[in-house]
């Protein structure tokens, strides 16, 4: 959910449930999620407090140089390989090519379809997490079937705004008609869903006496990107649009399992790891030389990229095994896709995708909105200090010196 999507939703009156929150709550216009925004390091921000370069995860398939591809398939489509590797001291494996192993979660559905392919089906399936949140209030396990004790942390992930934000189904549309974010039909049934769920949890909350000592945190991993969907332009296209990949004009400089492997992570962004570092400006050349084709708006590489993250390479050249040699970040609105099935994406690191709601709610907060920046990693010290422990005892948080939300003064 953007911050765009809360306000505009409390500002019309479709979703009351949050709009009651944010009046004992804080809201936090300027939030920023990880950046890649994708989902596995967006989780991770949350969790952890730090960014991909402190927990290096940077996409929900990763890549590392130091990992070797197992000798068999693996059940869940990881394929085998040659290792190429040799142990070195203390047990840790060291690629001699520096091609590195993928590693993939995807488990493709039995049934042929999937739960974000629909409108419908997706707050099917959210709801299935919600009756678990429920349970948990009430003090049982999350189907519900025996007693436990009631979690001092506990909540959940939605799927339906994100897949209301960017699914075509059989000719519908969700997202958004305009630049200014007003949502299709299709995109606020997403939004009041979630909205009633919410509701749902505030309410079970309030009947077993628990809303007063719970804090609610209301964030995103990320958003998707274009808001404005007349900006959609994907890559290699469709719709009569046209255009090459990043990874395509790199099919030279990139190791099998970014080409016939598990393939090249790309969507609104891409991210690149070389067959061999020393490559990078070689690669970046290309890339420059075919900028409009790719729809290119920006390269990070070099000293651009290692503002941001870890130098790219082996440890036994002081390089970060898991950063991406070259970040390409292109112009807004293109998605690299042939999918005719979505109208955005997320991962890069646009506005759209990165500005999302932040909202913190408590009986005993005044309602405050905050215009400085902050950002999800923020999330993890925060909890920790509402609930009397030191937000430092979370590495992450030590090392990249991530503070805690501000404004959060429980005066009521």
């Amino acid at each position: 959910m953007h911050a765009l999507d809360y306000e505009n939703c409390v500002a019309n009156g479709t979703c009351p449930h949050l709009a009651r929150l944010g009046e004992t709550g804080v809201t936090y216009t300027r939030t920023s999620t990880s950046k890649p925004s994708d989902s596995f390091p967006g989780l991770m921000a949350l969790v952890t407090g730090g960014t991909p370069k402190t927990v290096g995860a940077y996409y929900d398939v990763a890549f590392d140089r130091v990992l070797a591809p197992p000798a068999v398939d693996t059940g869940n489509g990881l394929e085998h390989g040659p290792c190429g590797c040799e142990l070195e001291h203390r047990g840790a494996s060291r690629c001699k090519d520096g091609v590195g192993a993928v590693l993939h979660t995807a488990v493709p559905d039995p049934n042929g379809g999937a739960w974000t392919d629909s409108f419908v089906n997706i707050q099917c399936y959210d709801q299935l997490k919600v009756n678990a949140v429920l349970n948990w209030i009430d003090g049982r396990t999350h189907l519900g079937t025996g007693r436990a004790p009631v979690p001092t942390i506990f909540g959940m992930n939605f799927q339906a705004v994100s897949v209301g934000q960017k699914l075509i189904e059989n000719g519908r549309k969700g997202g958004y008609t305009d630049a200014a974010g007003t949502p299709t039909g299709d995109m606020q049934s997403e939004i009041s869903f979630v909205d009633g769920a919410i509701g749902q949890m505030v309410a079970e909350l309030s009947s077993r006496g628990l809303l007063e000592s719970t804090a609610l945190i209301i964030t995103a991993k990320h958003g998707q990107s274009p808001i404005d969907t007349h900006r959609f332009f994907p890559i290699p296209g469709h719709s009569g649009t046209n255009g090459v990949s990043p990874s395509a004009l790199l099919s030279g400089f990139l190791p099998a399992s970014e080409i016939g492997g598990i393939g090249a992570t790309e969507d609104d962004v891409s991210l690149l790891w070389l067959t061999h570092s020393s490559d990078t400006a070689a690669a970046v050349d290309v890339l420059e030389a075919n900028s409009a084709a790719a729809g290119i708006g920006q390269i990070f590489a070099g000293p651009s990229l290692e503002t941001m993250f870890n130098r790219p390479g082996l440890p036994s050249t002081g390089g970060d095994p898991r950063t991406p040699d070259i970040i390409l970040q292109p112009n807004a609105g293109v998605v690299y896709t042939g999918s005719s099935k979505k109208q955005a994406e997320h991962g890069g690191f646009a506005h759209d995708d990165t500005n999302v709601i932040m909202l913190v709610s408590h009986p005993g907060l005044r309602a405050r909105t905050i215009t400085s920046f902050v950002e999800t990693t923020q999330v993890a010290p925060t909890i920790l200090r509402l609930l009397g422990l030191d937000p430092n005892s979370l590495s992450a948080v030590r090392k990249e010196g991530t503070p805690v939300l501000p404004g959060l003064d429980f005066d009521r």
